[in-house]
């Protein structure tokens, strides 16, 4: 079997994650198109951009209305949360194995300080270089851990087509293991920042999200094939070091664009809260992405998820965070959600936009899928985890 085919059968046998990358993929670019489409509405209306989407809550307060803007930013923000918990106690779990003279969590409340750091006193062009730098070690330790494996490498064609080994069968562990697909895979937190990153630039905005979001998914399944080729084994006997610097590479990018993600949302719900109106060209700086967010924000954004992590995870790896966002959490803020935004804005007469503005074609079927899509993942997950309670208490109500 050729390598095109196997790579195709790697695919279809892992259509679970493949799905789960194409629902956020198009949840990704009507954010975007939603972000876009607002503030070409109010650019030239508001000569210093004060209204900039910067945020879920800034796209939902003029699509929604307030009361669901401040619901979707406590989702958003929630959600967050619990990723930037579980990176937090990885980064010390990793860590730790290196330096066994520090903790697990004294490394991991360093490392949210030096994420604090970063993301209070640098400006977001600085932090795009870091997150590249972090971007270019991800590649080198990958490929400094798959690439001397490949001359060990068999076709792992057989290995694909055999029946699984779980006894609760394909369904039942498809279910159990979607909610930490969903969590590893959301990148749509961080889209309203890159969209503005790129002045709401259309063509830059939807190549970074195309490219960007590709690049798990091919590394994902050229891990496949070579663990199932049995091309890896040296290759980790060995490359303890390059595996070292690809966990911490994809472990900085993350917990970067996590706490870039909630300062930008704590940092709206703050200004509101307190009313705090800037100056003409405060505001041009802190839209253009020139001005750092306010500390305030930023400890906000990083020391709930630090501070629930060490009392909650023991020293361990904090799935249970990933978990619990992913049941609920994201399904809701990065399916449902996205599919009323673009669906509010795209009937929303005053705008005057047409459908050649749209960045996801399929007009309403592709908006009823994704919102159909992510009610019955919710739906499915309520009954996993609620349905014994139900049938328990139906003897009783009747």
């Amino acid at each position: 079997m050729t390598t095109s085919a196997t790579m195709t059968l790697v695919f279809l046998e892992n259509e679970n994650y493949t799905g789960v990358y194409l629902v956020n993929l198009v949840s990704s670019l009507l954010i975007s198109e939603v972000a876009i489409q607002q503030y070409e509405s109010i650019d030239g209306i508001c000569p210093n951009n004060e209204a900039v989407p910067s945020s879920f809550k800034d796209l939902a307060d003029s699509t929604l209305g307030e009361n669901a803007g401040t619901f979707i930013s406590t989702v958003s923000i929630l959600v967050n949360w619990c990723v930037l918990s579980f990176a937090l106690m990885r980064v010390g779990e990793v860590v730790h194995g290196s330096f066994a003279g520090f903790s697990s969590c004294e490394i991991s409340m360093a490392f949210a300080g030096v994420m604090s750091v970063l993301v209070a006193k640098c400006p977001n062009k600085l932090l795009c270089n870091v997150s590249s730098m972090a971007v270019t070690a991800l590649f080198a330790s990958f490929a400094g851990v798959l690439i001397p494996g490949l001359t060990h490498m068999q076709d792992p064609a057989l290995t694909l087509a055999a029946e699984g080994t779980n006894a609760a069968g394909l369904v039942e562990s498809v279910l159990a293991v979607t909610p930490i697909f969903l969590s590893t895979m959301v990148f749509q937190n961080i889209v309203p920042t890159v969209t503005k990153i790129h002045d709401f630039d259309r063509f830059k905005t939807v190549s970074s999200i195309l490219i960007g979001s590709a690049i798990p998914l091919f590394i994902y399944v050229a891990w496949c094939l070579a663990v199932l080729g049995g091309g890896t084994e040296n290759s980790i006997e060995r490359g303890g070091l390059f595996l070292t610097v690809f966990s911490m590479a994809s472990i900085i990018g993350s917990s970067l664009g996590g706490v870039m993600s909630l300062s930008s949302e704590i940092g709206s719900v703050l200004s509101e809260i307190m009313e705090c109106d800037l100056d003409a060209a405060e505001a041009k700086e802190v839209d253009s992405g020139m001005k750092a967010p306010t500390i305030p924000s930023v400890l906000l954004a990083t020391a709930p998820p630090l501070i629930v992590g060490i009392l909650c995870s023991h020293g361990d790896s904090f799935t249970q965070a990933l978990s619990c966002a992913g049941q609920f959490g994201s399904p809701l803020l990065y399916g449902i959600v996205p599919t009323a935004l673009a669906w509010t804005q795209r009937n929303q007469e005053t705008n005057n936009l047409t459908t050649d503005n749209n960045l996801v074609p399929g007009g309403v079927m592709t908006l009823a899928g994704l919102g159909a899509l992510s009610a019955g993942f919710i739906g499915e997950e309520l009954l996993a985890n609620f349905g014994g309670i139900f049938a328990a208490s139906a003897p009783m109500i009747s």
